[in-house]
């Protein structure tokens, strides 16, 4: 046993066991407590957590629910018998997002979808709650048959059969567009002479050609591990190891993030790609960041450079 000083618990314990080449590890046949090890926490206690600051996302979150959208939406206004729903935006990545769209194309008729979402990311702001999945230890369970889905789907079937006002629906079909849907269908499309006219923060689709890439500039950059802004060096001096006399000159990284600062800020290379692009109206310049040219090589910053190290 030892002590966890973890910066993300997954048990509500100050403890860890350490497995060393010699532990012993047996089968029990007795029940330990919950299989899956949940620990939902109730919407108000997460709205009222007192370090809630509603910039970064915090430690770790299991959820149960229905899913109601699967769909990228603005709107958030929706309403149930003239009260605000309980709300939480649900964001998954790479396998994870797999797997809910591999579920969806099997299961086209399934109305009422459940998902877990273990040891995800949360972060309250703007009257809503966001969970990610931005640990690799993240877990998705979708309409598994485990005792937790079945008793949630059961309690809320029950609810639902004795209420008559309840605006639940299921979930709507189809679940997934494609892309060409999602871009080309009911899409107002900005021409980059127009993007000059904004005066005001919104998102914008366009369509272009890419001309050229910014051959000037790095196509990379130093981030925080924690919070992927670009990270600063800075040389500092400090006694030697030794006990020896005299400084020893060390090169750290400094975080923009005031909060990462506060403990070793680690760095890891992220894509950052400076296109021109053109269109009948205008060029423009548009930064890609790692997470969209992944989609597009399937490769990120960190292979790149093992890859291309002469460079």
């Amino acid at each position: 046993m030892g002590e966890n000083r973890q910066k993300v618990k997954y048990v509500h314990s100050s403890f860890k066991i350490n497995l060393n080449d010699n532990t012993i590890v047996e089968e029990s046949n007795e029940p330990v407590g919950a299989e899956w090890g949940f620990d939902f926490s109730p919407f108000e206690s997460v709205v009222e957590d007192p370090d809630d600051d509603g910039k970064s996302f915090k430690s770790h979150f299991d959820v149960i629910g229905f899913v109601v959208k699967c769909l990228p939406s603005e709107d958030k206004t929706e309403h149930n018998n003239g009260k605000d729903e309980k709300k939480i935006y649900v964001t998954l990545w790479v396998v994870y997002a797999d797997q809910i769209i591999e579920f969806q194309k099997n299961h086209k008729d399934e109305k009422n979808v459940v998902v877990v979402v273990q040891f995800g990311k949360y972060r309250f702001w703007g009257g809503n709650l966001f969970v990610s999945n931005l640990y690799t230890v993240t877990r998705v369970f979708i309409n598994t048959e485990i005792p937790e889905i079945l008793e949630f789907k059961k309690s809320f079937l029950t609810q639902l059969n004795t209420s008559t006002s309840s605006g639940y629906s299921g979930l709507s079909s189809p679940v997934m567009k494609s892309m060409a849907e999602e871009y080309l269908s009911d899409i107002s499309f900005s021409t980059i002479g127009e993007l000059s006219e904004i005066s005001e923060q919104k998102f914008v689709i366009i369509l272009e050609t890419i001309k050229s890439f910014a051959s000037e500039d790095s196509w990379f950059y130093n981030a925080c591990k924690t919070c992927n802004k670009k990270v600063l060096t800075n040389t500092i001096c400090k006694d030697k190891e030794d006990g020896s006399q005299g400084y020893d000159e060390v090169t750290v990284f400094e975080c923009q993030t005031d909060r990462c600062n506060k403990r070793t800020v680690v760095s890891v290379p992220r894509i950052k790609l400076l296109t021109r692009v053109q269109d009948c109206t205008g060029i423009v310049t548009l930064t890609l960041f790692e997470r969209e040219v992944v989609r597009l090589l399937n490769v990120n910053a960190n292979q790149l450079l093992d890859n291309n190290m002469e460079m």
